[in-house]
């Protein structure tokens, strides 16, 4: 055996465990990575999403490798010094991709029985399923032992967590104007279920904290861009990242309740679908470019307060 093996070696040992009997979830694992490259394959098909078995397939698939993902026992506590999955984090996983499961089941519903009849699509719907995601993702953090915020307390530079959140919005917002397209949802599916294969790599001491959260970083900026460039298609990805962002300094900096910000949100929508208003133009382009200016702005400005703060009172002491 050369060194070459032996040190292969080393880096899949970590990823087999006895609690994976019979090797169910990295069956899972593999064969919905092969799902991601079809569909992404695909991508200017929306995915070959529609309302064929191959949608319901891909739903339950990779509804499963979640399932599959509690049979390994989790420290209850967070460990916050690394980039590890914790049972919280777990639990908002599998909310999150609900979320997508949900407008996809949606999309595929109103494809087979609503569209071939020429009837509108359920936008009320929604705002239901981003309500009741949120509802869930706070119950979830109500019944943990030892609730842990999974960006605020991440250690990694603030600015970046700063970002991070915001994306966090926009695909939310993306959901609330509820553009009748897969791929958005595919994109969110793989950056949840890619993350939490990345803080598994971190639990078994594969790969540094530093090197994973970049990662993570990377094919969060790589999902965001293949969702906005799919506005070619859908034409509402400006004014869905634009509402985004608009949700994240409200919620951000003001506080707002998330569930009055989201119904408000909602009704600004509407008025704008009901206006004609919402559909891509040079206009929406410009104020996306310039919210994201901004939004980065107001982080770098409000963390380097919070840095500057800190460091005060560190010398106080």
């Amino acid at each position: 055996m050369t060194t070459t093996d032996m040190s292969e070696d080393k880096m899949l040992l970590p990823l087999f465990s006895e609690e994976d009997v019979g090797n169910i979830h990295k069956i899972l694992g593999f064969s919905c990575l092969g799902s991601f490259a079809y569909r992404y394959y695909h991508l200017r098909n929306d995915g070959n999403f529609g309302p064929n078995h191959g949608t319901l397939v891909f739903l339950v698939h990779h509804f499963l490798l979640h399932v599959s993902s509690f049979i390994f026992a989790l420290p209850k506590r967070r460990i916050l010094s690394g980039y590890r999955i914790w049972p919280e984090a777990r639990l908002h996983a599998m909310v999150f991709t609900c979320r997508s499961f949900a407008f996809m089941l949606l999309f595929f519903y109103e494809d087979t029985y609503r569209t071939p009849h020429h009837k509108p699509p359920l936008h009320w719907m929604n705002l239901v399923i981003i309500l009741c995601t949120h509802a869930s993702a706070d119950a979830v953090s109500n019944l943990q032992e030892y609730p842990s915020r999974t960006i605020r307390d991440l250690q990694f530079p603030a600015l970046w967590k700063w970002f991070f959140s915001t994306v966090q919005f926009v695909a939310t917002g993306v959901c609330l104007v509820g553009a009748r397209r897969y791929n958005p949802h595919l994109n969110f599916i793989f950056v949840i279920q890619f993350n939490a294969f990345l803080m598994t790599l971190r639990r078994r001491d594969v790969a540094s904290h530093t090197v994973l959260v970049y990662a993570y970083a990377i094919i969060l900026i790589v999902g965001v861009a293949i969702t906005i460039a799919d506005d070619m298609n859908s034409h509402l990805m400006h004014s869905s990242a634009c509402l985004g962002i608009a949700a994240a300094m409200l919620r951000l900096n003001l506080g707002v309740n998330k569930f009055v910000l989201w119904t408000g949100m909602s009704f600004a929508v509407h008025q704008l679908r009901q206006a004609d208003l919402l559909k891509s133009t040079a206009y929406w382009a410009v104020a996306h470019a310039l919210s994201w200016a901004g939004a980065m702005a107001l982080g770098y400005y409000k963390t380097s307060l919070d840095t500057k703060s800190f460091t005060a009172k560190a010398k106080a002491v």
